[in-house]
């Protein structure tokens, strides 16, 4: 019983135990990904052309909530203008 109170332990220490940094995703330089659209007309089916057009769709896919996000913070803050601009008197 004891044991396995001590394994236990020992094994949520290792778990809080601080590591180095890992890095899943490599960051690529704007060349990169035109050098593989570049290939999008010779060979449509290709592993650069396939990489290419993933890379495009990921960014635009990333785009649409930060747009959605810009306008929905626009629009509240143009409907309160409107509201206080609206005050007879002024």
């Amino acid at each position: 019983m004891i044991t396995k109170i001590i394994i236990t332990g020992v094994f949520a220490l290792a778990l809080l135990h601080p590591t180095q940094q890992a890095t899943a995703v490599e960051a690529l330089s704007t060349q990169e990904p035109a050098e593989h659209c570049v290939h999008y007309f010779d060979d449509k089916d290709g592993k650069d052309a396939i990489f290419g057009i993933r890379h495009s769709r990921g960014l635009i896919d990333e785009q649409q909530p930060a747009r959605d996000a810009v306008f929905s913070t626009l629009r509240a803050e143009y409907s309160r203008k409107s509201d206080t601009t609206d005050e007879p008197g002024r």
